[in-house]
C-alpha cells in the first residue's frame, strides 16, 4: 500500500521549463598573398523560453502541524531575444619569424536557467523572498584582441593584449519593501537583475 502526503513546498519549487535556440552563421577566409589573412564573419541566434510554476505562501495551521498555501497562483513566464553576433580576425605575418593577431567579436553568455524560472520563494516566516525573473537578459560583450607571436629554435613567445566590453552583467540583488502585495510589514526580496551600463574589462597575457 502506498501512503501519499501533499507537500506545498514542493509545489512551489517545482517548474517546467523549455528553452528553444535557433543560428545561422557565415564566415569566409580572404587572403591577401603570403602575409595578410582576413577572416569576417557574422552569427545569428533567436532564443525562446517558456517556463511555469505555483505561487503560494506557506502557512502554519494553529496547532504547527499542517503546513498550508495561501494565495496559490499557477504562474507562467515567457521570454525572447534576437542577437547578431559579428566577428572579425586579420592576421599579418610580415616575417617568416613574427606575425600580428587582431580580433574583434562580439559574444553572449545566457543567464543560470533556474533565474529565469518566475519562482517564488518564502523563507523567515515569509519575512524573505526568493524569486526568479523571466526578464533576465543574457550578458552580451564587444571583446578586442591583439597577439603578437615569435617564432625561433627555442620555440613560440606570445604577447596578448585583450579589452572585453561587457552589458547587462547579471547579479542577486537584495532589497527590502514596505508594500510587497498584500504580504504585511516590510520584507526582504531577493533576485537576480542586472546591471545598468559597461563593465570593461582589460588584460594582458
Amino acid at each position: 500500500r502506498w501512503l501519499y502526503e501533499f507537500d506545498p513546498e514542493a509545489l512551489i519549487k517545482s517548474y517546467r521549463a523549455a528553452e528553444t535556440v535557433a543560428a545561422a552563421y557565415i564566415m569566409t577566409e580572404i587572403n591577401i598573398g603570403n602575409s595578410l589573412m582576413f577572416l569576417p564573419g557574422i552569427r545569428y541566434e533567436r532564443t525562446s523560453n517558456d517556463y511555469s510554476t505555483t505561487f503560494g505562501k506557506p502557512i502554519r495551521t494553529d496547532d504547527e502541524r499542517t503546513l498550508l498555501l495561501r494565495g496559490i497562483i499557477d504562474t507562467t513566464g515567457q521570454s525572447s531575444y534576437e542577437e547578431w553576433l559579428p566577428m572579425v580576425h586579420l592576421r599579418y605575418k610580415p616575417l617568416s619569424w613574427f606575425d600580428i593577431r587582431l580580433a574583434a567579436t562580439r559574444a553572449l553568455s545566457r543567464p543560470d536557467y533556474f533565474n529565469l524560472v518566475p519562482h517564488r520563494n518564502f523563507t523567515n516566516n515569509g519575512a524573505t523572498i526568493i524569486q526568479g525573473n523571466p526578464d533576465l537578459r543574457p550578458v552580451t560583450s564587444w571583446n578586442y584582441d591583439a597577439f603578437f607571436s615569435f617564432y625561433s629554435h627555442l620555440g613560440l613567445f606570445t604577447l596578448g593584449l585583450y579589452r572585453k566590453e561587457v552589458h547587462d552583467v547579471d547579479f542577486i540583488r537584495t532589497r527590502r519593501v514596505s508594500e510587497e502585495e498584500d504580504l504585511g510589514n516590510v520584507v526582504t526580496i531577493i533576485q537576480p537583475e542586472n546591471i545598468a551600463g559597461v563593465t570593461d574589462v582589460n588584460g594582458l597575457e
